[in-house]
């Protein structure tokens, strides 16, 4: 495999950075880029078996995309551009894996990433903490249009962010965490459309089943931040900040194929915070043993969200379409002044919202099969009001007043 890889890691050292693709005929090839403070190298190994001109086109594709995620890698802080590693001919190559181990400051940052027809995961581990996305490609029938995707990504992204923002988790690990969600569930639409084509029979969701659902694929993600101590007067308070959010769906039927599908979604998050806080806004907290600096906040906060979407057909007419969502929020603040607990006070919230869209979708199913501008614009416009209801809202106040 020809390739003209930039040596962008030699000003480190010990980093090592490998790329290695399985063919569907079963021949493996290795590329492995490594510096050291005598040089670059760079190692390309051809397994058992031969490749084709078919699977060596198919490899050459993939060169910019391991460049790039070689420049994320390279980069400090260490960042993720894995999504050209993930888009290759499935008849061709059977598996794509990259493994990195760089130095960060004079701490290691790993990073592990594997790639086939059936799924898609990251995962890395460094000074900030670790973080694995997973993305389940085995159930494309649930995957909208790019540009529903599109959406969902920027509305999950955002919900990264504002949990980092309550639970004042590392930016840079966060950061990363989008990369990965990001990338990983990127250009899935293709692989959708192309299972479609191989498999017509399957069962398959229209526009208004999609309305209803994420347009993403099924996925597991979650980071954990480096746990700390930065209060010796009181070690037993530590710093942590941990994320869990995934999507689980169900596509099937009770008998009659595609006439009579039923259809469930789960979007569920976590997020448990503790940090301190200086009483002074201008003021950095310095925690000494000293009980002049003991004048700090300690807050600990535990999140739930939860959005479930039914749907169900009899005979090919829609039956049920209903939204089930929830929130839980919990925030403890404890308040030190010179070293004396003076107060402490936990503020839960919880919200639950129940929606039935059955009279709002079974009227647009007559325009499903609409042809005119007009018509098309219109159902389009209705699906997208009701699909910017099924996220997740992890705000219970925000969820409260949706009803």
């Amino acid at each position: 495999m020809e390739t003209t890889l930039r040596a962008q890691t030699d000003a480190q050292t010990d980093n090592k950075i490998s790329l290695t693709i399985v063919t569907t005929s079963g021949a493996q090839v290795e590329l492995t880029l490594s510096s050291q403070e005598d040089g670059l190298s760079v190692q390309v190994q051809v397994g058992k078996g031969k490749l084709t001109d078919a699977e060596r086109g198919a490899l050459q594709k993939l060169s910019d995309g391991f460049q790039s995620a070689i420049d994320g890698i390279a980069a400090n802080p260490p960042g993720l551009k894995l999504d050209g590693l993930t888009q290759f001919d499935t008849s061709l190559l059977a598996s794509v894996d990259l493994h990195a181990s760089v130095q960060v400051g004079g701490q290691t940052q790993t990073i592990g990433f594997h790639a086939d027809s059936k799924q898609r995961t990251v995962s890395a581990a460094g000074p900030a903490g670790t973080l694995k996305v997973s993305v389940d490609l085995s159930n494309l029938a649930i995957v909208g249009t790019a540009k529903q995707q599109a959406e969902a990504i920027k509305r999950y992204l955002k919900q990264f962010d504002d949990a980092q923002s309550r639970g004042h988790g590392d930016a840079s690990l966060v950061a990363m965490f989008k990369d990965a969600f990001k990338e990983m569930n990127s250009k899935v639409t293709s692989a959708a459309q192309q299972a479609r084509e191989q498999s017509p029979a399957a069962i398959w969701l229209n526009k208004a089943d999609q309305s209803m659902t994420t347009g993403l694929a099924d996925f597991n993600a979650s980071m954990t931040q480096e746990v700390t101590s930065p209060n010796p007067a009181r070690q037993s308070e530590h710093d942590t900040f941990s994320y869990q959010t995934s999507q689980s769906s169900n596509v099937g039927s009770n008998g009659g194929g595609q006439l009579n599908r039923a259809i469930t979604q789960q979007q569920e998050s976590h997020l448990s915070a503790s940090y301190h806080e200086s009483l002074l806004a201008d003021v950095p907290l310095r925690l000494t043993t000293d009980k002049n600096s003991q004048n700090y906040t300690y807050h600990q906060i535990k999140d739930d969200a939860s959005s479930k979407a039914t749907i169900a057909y009899d005979k090919g007419v829609l039956v049920k379409a209903t939204l089930e969502q929830s929130a839980s929020q919990s925030t403890r603040v404890q308040k030190y002044m010179m070293g004396e607990l003076i107060s402490d006070n936990t503020t839960p919230q919880n919200a639950t919202l129940s929606r039935d869209f059955l009279s709002l979708l079974k009227p647009l199913q007559k325009k499903e099969g609409a042809t005119s501008a007009a018509d098309i614009s219109a159902l389009d416009q209705a699906l997208a009001t009701i699909n910017n209801l099924v996220y997740l809202q992890p705000d219970p106040l925000t969820l409260r007043n949706e009803r």
